[in-house]
This record gives C-alpha cells, structure tokens and sequence, in this order.
C-alpha cells in the first residue's frame, strides 16, 4: 500500500465500561487532544467548545501542540531559505464563525440566490458555525502575501508546505483532488495539525482526514506500526492491556459530537518492527 513499514497484530483488550455517549446517544465527551477529531458539517462542535489552553503564535492562538508544531515547521521553511509564510487566521471562536458563515451567505443572496441555496454555496467555503475546524484550535490558514488563494500552491512556500507539512505532524486539510470528499473547495492555504504518525501516513496513502477516519474504522481493534508509534482504533473507551512500557501519546474522538470510537496513539520503546 505504501512504503511504511508496518505490521498488523490483534489488540487484547480488557471491556470496561462502555462510553455514556454511546449508551446514551448523548454527545461524546472530551477524551483527550481532539489532534484527530473530525470536525465538519455532518460532524459539528458545540457553541462551547474550545482548547483547554493556548498557545500564541504571530499573533494569533492555537492549541500548545499546534503552536509548537508551527514554530518547528517554521524553522525548516527557514532553513531552505522561505521566510515569507505567515499565519493569516488559526483558533476562531464560534460566535466570529457564524459572522464570517453570515457575511458569505449573504454575498450569494445579494446575487438572487434563495436563502438555502445562499447557505449550500457558502458552505463550500466557509464552514457554518459549528463546523469550522478553527474552532478546535488545531487549524491555520498560511499566506505569503495576505490573501488566501490558489495561487498560494505556487509559490516556493505553498509547494513546500505541500511536500513538507507532514512531518511536523500538518496536512492540507482540503486537497483539490478531494473535494467531492470533503465538500469544501480547495484550499491549499488551510492546514490541520493531526500529529505524528497519522500525518505521515496520510501523506503517502493520498489519504484527506475522512479517508483516513474510515481506513481506521474498518482496523478497529487492530493496530499497526510507523517507526516506533503504535495506534490504533477502538469503539468505546477501555481498559487497554498491551505493554506497561508504553506511553499514551494521543486519545482522541474520531468524530466529533456522536462519533463511533476513539483513536489512541501510543509510543513504545524501538523494536522490530517485524516482530508481532
């Protein structure tokens, strides 16, 4: 499938008590980072939802790991000598959403668009409240020169950020050749922090996040290997008998609001990555 190496192998879990929103059709809780929630139209936050904490970067505000991320992938664009890529918005709040959601709709029905096609064409490129993947703090739109376009691609910045932003744990959430998938436009400006490995693995498998949720649903209760990082996809929160050498990295919603499970990410000492 890819050049990663990895190897398949059955998890030994111990049942526990199955999560409330499962048994209660409630919304899911808050389990962990959210790095690999999927946040969408069909997959909203609360009007409350936000970070536990933040960190500011350029002026604006991302989750911590986000931000360190950033400042890291920062020092590599530097190091290959592009050092125009500036931040242009990152964490929004729901409220700032629903006015920038507002003022799009209204640009389609000042051209004679009824008021729920005005809503359908805005969606495209503003996600409505609730749906923003900026509210999760986890997401940030790049510029070189100001404006979010397409043209940013082409520039030494934009074709870097597209074969670099991986390894900082990036990706570009919405990739032109996955519209029909993720329902937006392209945007090669708007990035997602996801973390290691999973961006990675993204990356080489031409995978956008609702690929990747799918891929994982269908390997629930399995894991695999990327380098020395374990994860893995489970339907309820349990007890997970594996190895008291590894260490939790990553617990995060698949979904947000009533999603089907959580994927936890664990890093273990290096092994062979053959051994099962």
């Amino acid at each position: 499938m890819t050049n990663i190496r990895k190897a398949f192998f059955f998890l030994l879990i111990m049942a526990a008590m199955p999560c409330a929103a499962h048994a209660s059709g409630a919304s899911m809780p808050r389990v962990g980072t959210d790095f690999v929630m999927l946040v969408g139209a069909a997959n909203p936050v609360s009007s409350s939802y936000a970070p536990s904490k933040f960190a500011e970067v350029e002026g604006y505000r991302l989750h911590p790991r986000a931000a360190e991320a950033y400042r890291a992938m920062q020092a590599g664009l530097l190091g290959d000598q592009i050092n125009n890529l500036r931040i242009q918005s990152a964490y929004r709040t729901y409220s700032h959403q629903t006015l920038l959601f507002n003022n799009q709709k209204a640009k389609y029905k000042a051209q004679g668009f009824d008021d729920e096609t005005s809503a359908a064409l805005a969606a495209t490129a503003v996600a409505p409240p609730g749906a923003s993947e900026h509210q999760t703090g986890l997401a940030i739109d790049v510029t070189v020169n100001g404006s979010l376009n397409r043209q940013f691609a082409e520039t030494p910045a934009g074709q870097w950020i597209r074969e670099n932003c991986h390894k900082y744990g990036f990706v570009v959430r919405y990739p032109e050749n996955k519209t029909e998938i993720t329902g937006i436009i392209y945007e090669p400006w708007h990035l997602r922090y996801v973390g290691l490995p999973h961006s990675s693995f993204m990356k080489e498998n031409d995978m956008c996040l609702e690929e990747y949720i799918d891929y994982l649903e269908n390997k629930k209760g399995y894991g695999f290997w990327e380098g020395e990082t374990f994860y893995y996809k489970v339907d309820h929160m349990r007890e997970l008998v594996l190895s008291g050498e590894a260490d939790i990295i990553d617990v995060s919603a698949d979904r947000s609001g009533f999603g089907s499970g959580f994927i936890v990410t664990k890093r273990y000492p290096a092994r062979d990555p053959d051994a099962v």
